[in-house]
């Protein structure tokens, strides 16, 4: 028997390759393999989806004229308008312009770099990255002893000035890791919330920092009643749904994710002006439109939802669930 066709054709070897988060963090130890493993599985099938989605748009041609496209064009059309800012197709001969061809290729490119990084682990080396799934292991100090060998009697205030930091305010105390070092020194996590807790009450649910390599997945994220575990049981549903319903474990990692990738931009959290007339982070499908140009209405630096986290989320989970109907 040749054994290479045999494990394609029975799947073994899909399942002999399954992606373990091991692989590409250092797993904090309060983290539950499993949660985080399926988590990971998840989220590369979503960004799979939305590659092989832009990739259906862009061959599209005149199958994008609503009155011709399939259900499944129709949906990922949506998809793109809205966390693109693709201009909505008329009803006339209908085929992408230049610049909406240019905008999903630029997209779909930094999709890509976040497959490979999720899938073969490019760029991703575990002992350089920790994921933190709550802040318990974490020790508050000011000593600069206390994580890095040539502190002395310094304040970790003291000890960033010595080094040349202009702005030093963000590094009155640091969040020691115990667990994990970075060559000679220990793991560390400059305060982002005044001295309290990084999954506390007033926290995000996630946090990147990306040019330290940690990734905070706080209880909030694992909580179901916050976001859906997995979107699996959805895929085929054709229910309208609302964003708050869709919002899910795998779509905050690869939000997350995309901050945590060096890509040049950088991605970030963009802002749009909300509700009462303030700026606002670019979350969720609605803010996530508006900053992309409402669909064409508006005319807008597009670049911004290509640099926006939450537009790759958005747009993903669209794909992933293309048979249902976005209605907020």
């Amino acid at each position: 028997m040749q054994l290479l066709p045999y494990l394609l054709t029975t799947g073994l070897i899909g399942q002999a390759m399954a992606v373990s988060m091991s692989s590409r963090f250092t797993v904090s130890s309060t983290c539950s393999t499993s949660k985080v493993d399926d988590m990971l599985t998840e989220t590369i099938d979503m960004v799979d989806t939305a590659i092989k989605g832009i990739d259906a748009l862009l061959n599209a041609g005149v199958k994008l004229n609503p009155k011709i496209a399939s259900a499944a064009m129709k949906s990922l059309t949506k998809a793109a308008t809205t966390a693109w800012g693709v201009t909505e197709p008329s009803w006339w001969s209908y085929s992408l312009s230049a610049a909406d061809t240019a905008q999903l290729k630029a997209a779909q490119a930094n999709y890509q770099k976040l497959y490979s990084a999720l899938n073969s682990g490019t760029g991703m080396t575990a002992s350089d990255n920790t994921l933190f799934c709550d802040d318990s292991t974490l020790k508050w100090t000011t000593k600069a002893i206390d994580i890095f060998p040539d502190g002395g009697t310094m304040t970790t205030e003291q000890y960033f000035k010595a080094q040349g930091y202009t702005d030093t305010s963000v590094v009155k105390g640091l969040w020691k890791d115990p667990d994990h070092k970075r060559g000679k020194n220990f793991n560390f996590i400059i305060d982002e919330y005044n001295g309290g807790q990084m999954c506390g009450t007033k926290s995000a649910e996630a946090i990147t920092y990306w040019q330290t390599g940690n990734m905070f997945m706080c209880p909030n994220a694992f909580n179901s009643a916050n976001y859906k575990t997995s979107l699996k049981s959805m895929r085929s549903s054709t229910a309208q749904v609302e964003w708050n319903d869709v919002r899910s474990l795998p779509g905050t990692f690869l939000h997350e994710m995309m901050h945590f990738l060096d890509l040049k931009p950088h991605v970030v959290d963009q802002r749009v002006t909300g509700d009462a007339g303030g700026q606002v982070a670019a979350y969720g499908l609605i803010a996530v439109w508006i900053l992309g140009g409402k669909a064409g209405e508006e005319i807008v630096d597009r670049s911004k939802a290509l640099t926006n986290a939450d537009s790759y989320n958005v747009f993903a989970t669209m794909a992933y669930l293309q048979s249902a109907e976005f209605i907020g």
